[in-house]
Parts: structure tokens; sequence; C-alpha cells
């Protein structure tokens, strides 16, 4: 008879459980019918030494009440046991915003798929997952199992892990993902979106900074020795016939040619190709020494910085530093240069001036167009209690170890 029985539920049965469920199963069971005797048996006792009429009904009844309120318990250690094995099975919409929560800061959007990843075999019960983006099949070991991540009809990535037995997934395991897979793959096509435009954002830079060069040779190779030749010719003829066409001619080609040097020094201050960016920025405070104002700098700059970013921090120190000397007729600035969080560079100038509204001039919205054109910030407000703050974020591609 427990012979057919047993055939007729393999029969039947949909999926094939492991062995560990039904005698996890049959384990509760047991201890719930063994405390229910146990506490049946105690009552039963005691109404036969206190003479209780019908002792053995009341032990019945004590045991069945027992082994009632201990049935949630036991439910209770099912699903955690379960869990345990094959994970919650679901993941939360606080799992997805912290998975997310990267894409609105200057964090390398790529490190979010690790945090996908682990929260999908925390829910699925697998050792190890892993997400790659684009349409190429990664090659992990052979018994690892390959799910597409598509999105529209398009392959944004793959989501691979590797099950806990050789032989595949479980059915729950395989159900657990499959439910999984249109939230990872948004999540993944987020990414892939926020890698993409880092990369047309550092396309931008890198040509921008090819145009900045070329420009940079023509005058300097071409319109700087022609201006100097003029004024040779214009001195020589000055010597010969001083007249005062001549002289103001010379005074106005000297001009042409400072405001040529300032010009290129603009385009790529040539501090920084000497020194790195803190050295370079303890003597451009230096230079205020003595006739400017109080500048007091601070740095904790992690590592070198890509030449464009090294280049926009300096310029909007030296643009806050100036305009706290000429508009706010500012005693003191305070400048503070550090990595942040995730290696974003956070760039702060304070100054005691007298602040009041502020009207963004060439310099200022210029270096606000060069941060978003990295990919960071540019903030001016005025001070909680005086002055005027600048404040800068900018990400450098790489996380802060």
């Amino acid at each position: 008879m427990g012979t057919a029985a047993a055939m007729y539920r393999l029969a039947t049965i949909r999926e094939l459980r492991p062995i560990g469920e039904p005698l996890t199963d049959a384990a509760i069971a047991v201890a719930l019918l063994l405390f229910g005797a146990a506490v049946g048996t105690v009552v039963r006792i005691g109404g036969v030494r206190a003479r209780i009429p019908e002792p053995d009904l009341a032990g019945a009844f004590a045991a069945i009440v027992a082994a009632a309120l201990v049935l949630p318990a036991g439910l209770w250690l099912r699903r955690r046991l379960l869990a345990r094995r094959y994970g919650p099975g679901t993941l939360s919409a606080a799992d997805v915003a912290q998975i997310t929560a990267g894409l609105h800061t200057r964090t390398d959007a790529r490190e979010l798929l690790g945090k996908a990843a682990a929260m999908v075999a925390a829910a699925s019960g697998h050792r190890q997952v892993g997400l790659v983006l684009g349409p190429d099949v990664p090659e992990p070991p052979a018994h690892w199992v390959l799910y597409p991540l598509v999105v529209g009809g398009d392959r944004v990535g793959t989501l691979y892990l590797e099950p806990r037995h050789p032989e595949g997934p479980e059915p729950r395991q395989e159900r657990t993902v499959g439910q999984l897979l249109p939230t990872v793959s948004l999540v993944a096509s987020a990414v892939g979106l926020a890698v993409e435009a880092d990369h047309a954002r550092q396309d931008v830079a890198r040509q921008r900074d090819a145009e900045r060069g070329r420009i940079l040779g023509d005058l300097h190779d071409g319109l700087g020795p022609m201006l100097i030749g003029m004024g040779m010719r214009v001195r020589a003829e000055l010597r010969s016939r001083p007249t005062p066409l001549l002289e103001a001619l010379a005074g106005e080609l000297a001009d042409c040619r400072g405001d040529l040097r300032r010009i290129v020094s603009g385009l790529t201050p040539s501090v920084l190709h000497d020194s790195d960016l803190g050295t370079a920025l303890r003597r451009l405070a230096g230079s205020f020494t003595g006739w400017g104002p109080a500048v007091t700098l601070s740095t904790g700059i992690d590592g070198d910085l890509p030449p464009a970013v090294a280049v926009a921090v300096y310029r909007s120190v030296a643009e806050g530093i100036t305009n706290a000397l000429r508009h706010a007729r500012a005693d003191e600035v305070r400048v503070d240069v550090r990595t942040g969080p995730g290696g974003i560079i956070l760039v702060d100038v304070h100054d005691d001036g007298t602040g009041g509204p502020i009207t963004p001039g060439v310099g200022l919205s210029s270096l606000r167009r060069r941060a978003e054109e990295l990919g960071g910030t540019l903030h001016i407000a005025a001070g909680r209690a005086s002055g005027t703050r600048l404040h800068l974020e900018l990400p450098t591609g790489k996380a802060a170890t």
C-alpha cells in the first residue's frame, strides 16, 4: 500500500524537490507531534493524580491545542530554512532603490552591477552571480548557467550564476531567477546608458582638448612669431626715426603679445606641465601673499588626476580667488580640494567678502560648462555667514580606495 502511494505521488508530482525538503518537513512535523504528545502526557498524568474526570480526553485536547499553538513557530522555522537554502525569492523596492541609488552620484556606474549581482545571489540562493553588459555572451565555467538580459527586444547584458549543485539550479531557484530577470534587465539597461553617457563626455573632453591643442599650436607657432617680428621691425624703425605713431604702435604690439601669452596660458596652464595639481595650487595661493587676500589652502588629493580634471580644478580655484579679490573685497579666502567618496574631486572656495547677488560672468559660465562636459557640477552661492562660496564636484573615472 505504501509503495503504491509513493508511486502515485511520483507520477503526479509537478517537480521533484531535493530530499532535504521533505526530510525537513518530516522533522518539523515530528517535532510538533512530540511536543503535543509531551504536553498531552503531562496533562493526563496531572489529571489522573488530581482525579479529574476523563483525564485521557483532557490530555488529548491539551496535545491538540499545544501542537496548534506551536504550529506557527514550525512554519516560521521552515520558511527560514528554505530562505537560507533558496533565498527570499524576491527583490524588494528597497533593494532596487539601493542598487540604482548610485546612478544619481558621480561614482562609476559599473560598480552597481556588483551590488545587483550580490542581491540576486541572496534572493535566489546561488553561490555566485555575475552581470556583464553588452550583447556579447561571456564564457564562464561549464557548469554555470547563463540568462540573457533583454529590454525592448535588445540584449543589454547577461546574468550568469553558479548553482549549488553541478546538475544546475533547482526548480524553485529557476522560478526565482525568472521573476528577477525583468528587474535586473532594467538595472543593467540603466547602467549601460550611464556608462555610454560617461564615455560620450570623455570623448567630448578629448576632442575639446585636441582642438585646444591645435589652437595652442597655431597661436604659438604662427601668430606669436609674427607679432614678435612686427615688434622688432617697429622698434628698429623707432630707433632710427622716432615718431608718436611708432611709439604707440610698439606699445600696442607689446600689449598684443601679453594678451597672447595670457590666452596661451589659459588654454593650458603651464604650471601644470612642471608639477602636480597640489604643487600648482600651492604656488597659486602663494602668489597672492603680500598684496592680495590671505589664502588658506587645504588639499587631500588621492593619486594623479586626468589632465582635463586637473585643469578644471586649477582654473576654478584661480577664478574663485580672483573674484574674491576683484569683487568681494575679501580679506581671507579658504580653499579646500580633496578626493571624496567614489573618487569625486570636491573643491570649495569660500571668502569672507561682501557677498550679495551673484551674476556669473564669462569666466564662471565657462567653468560651469567645462564642469558639465566632464560630468560634474559647479555652484556659486552666498556663504552661510558672509562672503561667497564656490563649490565644484568632478568625477575622475575611478573609485576611491
